[in-house]
């Protein structure tokens, strides 16, 4: 199974449907048309719309699956900027539904908010940790933040999972017209940090309704929760490990286990591990570090390269992202990623992309563009264009503002990133700023 958001251009579901082998796309009528112009080269691909039927001769089902067969891929960006292959086995997808409908008490009676996309885990764990208990899921028609509130007052949802920027625009809806929801019980929020003055509004307006932060990654899925008995005690914190995981923070040079507030990488162990990068050997060896001999049956551990420590009561917070990749809106993009792209509009010479902290967003991605000494004058206007044509709306920047001259280099002659973004916060003046209109949700 290869997921794929409906916001991800048709060249880029193609090129990653060769890249895997895929053989059978669905996908709905509106893009079915062009999928099927565009896979006319690669008669291999069957491409199926929601609206017809398919023969059965052409779902030739394979045999029974191993535990640790490959189940599903999850398109995601690394920290080089290029589209990964996030592999997951039969075992990981199934234990991490077991273990999240066992941690969050998920009953056959229980309504759980399909607001996520399946094709990311969080959303696509919403849809497994229903079938896992039982449970009803109930999918949210829009997305917009009052008709989640009316989904969740009318359809009677009992259980919540959304991004920290959809739970800002919910919490907003209900602060200006309060709407009774008395058969929620329990909200997460993960794929972006939730800051602690949401979570603080979100605990208040929803009395009686446990508040849960969750962590974790494409790689491993969700790892660590801060359990409601602790949300209001250690507010920001990330929490402890989920069962059948185990969480650690390590000296990224040395290996060794950091002591109470030392800050070190975050290190993941246990079920929910994935099994490596599709096609990218050299890509999982360096995250993956195989169990010590005699110890194999605890797996590999996944290096995430995000920045953590843990207090005196083991418990875990976040310090900062894995480099070279943002958090927008929930999106995992890869800066690498979004220069490439804005690099390719016309008069573009270089591109700086760059995260900013953003109480709506978790981070707003802005772009500082460059035609060099002698290039031609940059039409802004169009760079925008291009960018909201070609570019997945969670990539499209909120800022693209104009470098006057080449970028300034290091004494080792390469660009001098560090400069451009002091620059950015230092003097509005340096820069000729362009703001194009909302980033579509």
């Amino acid at each position: 199974l290869v997921l794929f958001h409906p916001a991800v251009p048709v060249a880029d579901v193609l090129a990653f449907a060769r890249e895997t082998g895929t053989r059978l796309l669905v996908t709905d009528r509106r893009r079915a048309g062009a999928i099927r112009e565009g896979a006319a080269a690669g008669p291999d691909l069957l491409v199926v719309d929601d609206e017809e039927d398919v023969e059965p001769r052409a779902l030739r089902l394979p045999p029974p699956p191993a535990p640790d067969d490959l189940a599903a891929i999850f398109r995601t960006s690394g920290t080089t900027g290029r589209p990964k292959g996030v592999m997951h086995s039969h075992r990981s997808l199934a234990r991490f539904a077991t273990n999240a409908a066992r941690l969050f008490g998920a009953r056959a009676d229980d309504r759980l908010l399909g607001l996520l996309p399946i094709a990311f885990t969080y959303g696509f764990g919403q849809v497994t940790t229903a079938m896992a208990a039982g449970a009803t899921l109930v999918l949210a028609p829009v997305g917009l933040p009052a008709e989640v509130v009316r989904t969740l007052a009318e359809r009677r949802v009992t259980m919540a999972a959304a991004v920290a920027s959809s739970w800002t625009g919910i919490a907003r809806v209900l602060e200006d017209r309060p709407v009774p929801l008395p058969a929620l019980r329990t909200v997460t929020a993960a794929g972006d940090r939730l800051p602690e003055a949401v979570g603080r509004r979100l605990a208040a307006l929803l009395t009686g309704v446990d508040v849960v932060p969750l962590y974790g990654t494409t790689e491993t899925l969700r790892t660590t929760w801060l359990a409601p008995d602790r949300f209001r005690e250690k507010p920001g914190a990330i929490g402890h490990a989920v069962p059948d995981v185990e969480v650690e923070v390590v000296d990224p040079l040395t290996g060794r286990s950091c002591g109470p507030g030392e800050v070190g990488e975050i290190v993941h162990r246990g079920g929910h591990v994935m099994l490596g990068y599709w096609g990218d050997p050299a890509g999982s060896a360096r995250r993956l570090v195989p169990a010590a001999a005699g110890d194999e049956e605890r797996g590999p551990a996944f290096r995430t390269g995000d920045l953590g420590r843990i207090d005196d009561e083991g418990c875990l917070w976040f310090v900062a992202r894995a480099e070279g990749t943002l958090k927008c809106g929930g999106f995992r993009v890869g800066i690498a990623e979004i220069e490439r792209r804005v690099e390719r509009c016309s008069g573009v010479d270089a591109a700086i992309a760059f995260g900013v902290e953003d109480p709506e967003l978790g981070q707003a991605i802005h772009v500082a563009v460059t035609s060099g000494a002698d290039g031609p004058r940059i039409d802004l206007d169009a760079v925008r264009r291009r960018c909201r044509r070609t570019m997945p709306s969670s990539m499209v920047p909120q800022s693209i503002r104009r470098w006057p001259g080449p970028f300034p280099t290091t004494a080792s002659g390469k660009v001098d990133r560090s400069a451009v973004i002091e620059a950015l916060g230092r003097s509005a003046r340096a820069l000729d700023e362009e703001r194009p209109e909302s980033i579509p949700s």
